[in-house]
C-alpha cells in the first residue's frame, strides 16, 4: 500500500509540473473521466481456502477511471475496478447452530496506469499498464465483514469511438495477476490465508473528456 500511495504522490507532482501549452502535440481536452460496466473472469479455484471451496468464476465487473493526457500519445491515471460475487447456500455454525447463509465478496483493484494511444481520430487504439492495491471483503450478516489486501500488476488493451469532441464509448480488456491474503482464516476450517487476486476483465466504458 505504501509503495501504491508513492507511485500516486509521484503522479500528482507530475501533473502540477505539466505546462499546458498551444502545441500541435498537446490534445485540446487534456483531462478524460470514464465509467464502464463488464465481466471479470476470477482465476481463484479456492476462494475460502476450504473443503468443496467455491471458485470465482465469472461476474459483473465495473470500472471507473481518471486519465491526464500528456501529449497526443501519453496519458497517465488512476481507475479502480473488479468485481462482486454472491455464494448462496453456504452451511455455517453460528453461535453452535448450523445454518444456510449465503456470503458476499467483493474485489478491487486501485491502480495507478499508463496509457499509450497509437493514434488519434474517429477511433483509437490504445495499450495500458498498471500496478495496483487490492483490496476486498467478505461478508456475512451475522458474521460481519474480513479483509482482503495484496498488490497486483497488469496490463490491457482497448480502442475508443469519438462520438463528438468530449464523448468516446470504448472497449477495453485488462488481465492482471499478484498476490493476497485475507486478514485471518475465513472459517475455522480453513487451511489458509492465501487468496488469488488474478483477474481478466473485459469492459464498455462510456468517457467525458474536458479541458481545464
Amino acid at each position: 500500500m505504501k509503495v501504491f500511495i508513492m507511485i500516486l504522490i509521484g503522479m500528482v507532482i507530475s501533473l502540477q509540473n505539466l505546462n499546458a501549452q498551444e502545441d500541435s502535440d498537446v490534445p485540446t481536452l487534456l483531462n478524460e473521466v470514464s465509467f464502464g460496466l463488464g465481466a471479470a473472469h476470477a482465476f481463484e479455484k479456492d476462494m475460502f481456502n476450504v473443503p468443496s471451496d467455491a471458485e470465482g468464476g465469472t461476474n459483473l465487473s465495473f470500472i471507473i477511471s481518471y486519465f491526464r493526457h500528456l501529449d497526443n500519445h501519453w496519458a497517465i491515471g488512476i481507475n479502480t475496478y473488479g468485481f462482486m460475487k454472491t455464494v448462496d447456500d453456504v452451511l455455517l455454525n453460528i453461535g453452535g447452530i448450523n445454518k444456510m447463509s449465503e456470503l458476499d465478496v467483493t474485489v478491487l483493484n486501485l491502480s495507478a496506469v499508463g496509457k499509450y494511444i497509437f493514434s488519434r481520430g474517429s477511433v483509437e487504439p490504445y495499450c495500458l499498464a498498471l500496478i495496483a492495491y487490492t483490496g476486498g471483503t467478505l461478508h456475512e450478516d451475522e458474521l460481519g465483514t474480513l479483509g482482503l489486501n495484496g498488490i497486483s500488476v497488469g496490463g490491457g488493451a482497448g480502442v475508443s469511438f469519438l462520438l463528438n469532441e468530449s464523448f468516446t464509448i470504448s472497449l477495453e480488456g485488462i488481465a492482471s495477476f499478484g498476490t493476497a491474503e485475507w486478514k485471518e482464516r475465513p472459517f475455522y476450517n480453513s487451511s489458509g490465508i492465501d487468496f488469488n487476486p488474478a483477474m481478466a476483465v473485459g469492459f464498455v466504458q462510456m468517457s467525458y473528456r474536458f479541458g481545464l
